[in-house]
């Protein structure tokens, strides 16, 4: 899995860094125009993501009638996934010159996030406001607390993960709507099973992927404690032989800790320091709540390595190079 991971993320960075040097080596009436053609493109996407995302309002036949064809459920909830992190480079390239019609746009993403089936790109995008509205007091307060969330997210998860299901917080604290729709006790359990097999490894992690399909040796003993703390037995049932506890960790952070260690978590942490922006500028101020919104739909649902979601992480990358060039170095 380590291996196939390589191979589909080295094409990847490949062909991001040829479209990257190509559209550099272009001459600056080029550069206008295929900005111009890429942010219209972009915004033809947006809106058509837009009007799929309430589609269980106004038809709720849906995803019976395609379920032949496509899983509309995930693909949608990928695609405002998607949209909940592009959104704020878009609206960093049109408010300058449209600023009452970016911010319809936006509200319209922001209204359109709550209404879908997706509560990961509701708070990826809740998040990227709470970082633009800080940016706009300080870009580097807002880096500073990006990264301090960061760090303490590591820090924390694996004890947080522990006493959250050990003290059932799902069934004391969660409101009833997410008890509904998000799987709290499940992604409990997740996470406590993950937190446990961190401490067997805590400095250099189990390995790229470990966290696909991971299988414990004390499976047994997992799925009673699982079953103990209201987990639900279809779900327990569910899992297969060699019994896995999960396609993938279902955090950043626990995967991050899982894989690649305390050693991986203090790269990961350098990493983003050199990649935030720190310019007092318009743009820091979207380029940061592009990050956060992009932390913020990778925290909680989607495997860090899945193909589509390096290639959605990419395709954000060279949207700001080309919507954004005075600001991409």
């Amino acid at each position: 899995d380590a291996l196939e991971t390589l191979l589909k993320l080295l094409p990847a960075l490949v062909f991001y860094a040829a479209l990257s040097f190509q559209f550099g080596q272009f001459e600056d009436d080029d550069k206008a125009r295929w900005r111009k053609r890429y942010g219209l493109s972009l915004m033809a996407g947006v809106l058509v993501v837009l009007a799929l995302g309430p589609w269980p309002f106004y038809a709720p036949g849906l995803e019976h009638a395609m379920r032949d064809i496509l899983e509309i459920p995930r693909q949608v909830n990928r695609s405002i996934g998607i949209i909940a992190v592009l959104i704020f480079i878009l609206i960093a390239y049109l408010k300058p010159h449209y600023p009452r019609q970016s911010m319809v746009l936006l509200a319209a993403t922001v209204v359109v996030a709550m209404l879908s089936q997706s509560q990961s790109a509701a708070l990826s995008i809740i998040i990227g406001l709470l970082a633009v509205g800080l940016a706009h007091i300080s870009v580097a307060l807002c880096r500073r607390l990006i990264m301090l969330s960061f760090a303490a997210s590591l820090m924390l998860a694996v004890p947080l993960a522990t006493t959250a299901f050990e003290q059932n917080w799902t069934q004391k604290y969660a409101p009833e709507v997410v008890k509904k729709s998000a799987a709290p006790t499940i992604r409990s359990w997740i996470y406590y099973v993950y937190a446990q097999e961190i401490k067997q490894r805590p400095l250099i992690g189990h390995g790229l992927q470990s966290a696909k399909g991971f299988s414990p040796n004390g499976m047994d003993d997992y799925v009673q404690q699982g079953l103990d703390n209201d987990v639900p037995k279809m779900f327990i049932k569910s899992l297969k032989k060699p019994a896995t506890i999960a396609a993938h960790a279902h955090s950043l952070f626990l995967q991050i800790l899982f894989e690649l260690g305390v050693i991986g978590a203090i790269l990961a942490f350098m990493a983003l320091r050199q990649l935030l922006p720190k310019t007092e500028s318009h743009i820091s101020k979207w380029v940061l709540g592009t990050w956060a919104a992009g932390l913020g739909t990778t925290m909680f649902s989607y495997h860090l390595w899945q193909s589509w979601l390096i290639a959605a992480l990419l395709l954000a990358a060279l949207t700001r190079q080309i919507l954004l060039d005075k600001d991409a170095a």
